[in-house]
């Protein structure tokens, strides 16, 4: 009997080399709800000599296609916006905003980026302790009260910053131990890069669409808009699920450097959920399961309640910190979800 040689042997293969690259790329890139073409022309870049067609629309989705060997159509979703900031107000040489996704209880003290061009970088203030009285000490400050100084005058403020200027977090990619990373825009950068992976290596059954989503972190438009059109025959999404941290509840963490989180519920197609727990113990990858009782809170929601009803999937990577600069990936997970999506799209889906 042959012994069988684990894909996984290696400590740091080329593959996860290759994907460390781009999710640096795509991190440290700004995309924040509503503003997803700033980060078109790396995405076209990264498609390039690998689909038939691209595309995009006014919403800020960026669309490929790749044919099939056979008569039929995929989508593979994931998205590209980021949460952030937005300018509500120049005031005296600061900058006043509002939230677009962003726990406000993290924003005191951080570096930030307004995206203007060129971008200006500010710090968002914070009165000293030495200032404060126990009150405030022990409450969140509200976002009314914080502010951004950039340390430009109120003249040059008003001239290159407006109402509705977009602004998120400087935060530069670092590595962790081993296959960890930290960064910003994880969510969902890290379903975007494995997304692209899956799209330039596989040889598809079915046609295959790729959606790179826009506004999911605000209203699902951009998937919803995208889907509608395409109107395929399946759809898988890629998005993250929470790996645990302390004083979290068990149930709702799925811990880095485990696998993938395949999600089960309603919304969900059974047939595909089964499909893709088949094709990971077939190619002996570790995956988990995510019990989702009711709405997804992804762009699955917005694709499986499309027209008469697409069937949908859903497959997460697990991150730490959603939605900070300091949000923690597994390239191994990426890794793995990459190949077993390759799989999933290179075979007939269905029994």
């Amino acid at each position: 009997m042959v012994k069988r040689t684990s894909i996984e042997s290696s400590i740091f293969s080329p593959a996860m080399e290759r994907i460390d690259k781009l999710l640096k790329k795509l991190s440290e890139a700004d995309a924040v709800t509503g503003t997803e073409a700033r980060i078109h022309e790396i995405i076209r870049g990264e498609l390039s000599g690998f689909a038939d067609r691209i595309d995009s629309d006014p919403f800020g989705d960026i669309i490929a296609h790749k044919p099939g060997r056979e008569k039929g159509s995929a989508l593979l979703c994931a998205h590209l916006d980021e949460v952030g900031l937005m300018v509500r107000e120049v005031e005296g040489g600061y900058i006043r905003v509002v939230a677009t996704g962003i726990d406000v209880r993290i924003l005191p003290g951080q570096v930030v980026k307004i995206l203007v061009e060129p971008p200006i970088h500010g710090v968002i203030g914070i009165k000293p302790p030495h200032l404060t009285t126990k009150e405030e000490r022990d409450k969140v400050i509200p976002i009314k009260d914080l502010f951004i100084d950039t340390g430009l005058s109120e003249e040059e403020l008003k001239r290159r910053v407006k109402v509705g200027d977009s602004v998120c977090f400087h935060a530069p990619y670092q590595k962790l131990q081993g296959e960890l990373r930290t960064g910003k825009a994880f969510d969902d950068r890290a379903g975007v890069v494995s997304a692209l992976e899956v799209f330039r290596q596989v040889d598809p059954y079915y046609d295959l669409y790729l959606i790179l989503s826009a506004q999911e972190e605000f209203s699902g438009l951009g998937a919803t808009i995208a889907s509608y059109r395409i109107n395929p025959d399946l759809a898988l999404v890629i998005d993250v699920t929470h790996a645990p941290h302390p004083d979290q509840p068990e149930y709702r963490a799925f811990p880095l450097n485990k696998g993938p989180v395949i999600g089960v519920g309603p919304t969900l197609n059974r047939d595909l959920y089964e499909r893709l727990k088949a094709i990971a113990k077939e190619l002996e990858i570790p995956y988990q399961i995510e019990p989702l009782p009711r709405n997804t809170g992804t762009d699955a929601d917005s694709i499986a309640f499309n027209r008469e009803g697409i069937p949908t999937a859903l497959l997460s990577i697990p991150l730490n910190y959603m939605h900070s600069p300091v949000e923690v990936v597994s390239l191994r997970d990426i890794d793995r979800t990459v190949r077993l999506l390759i799989s999933f799209f290179s075979h007939r889906p269905w029994k």
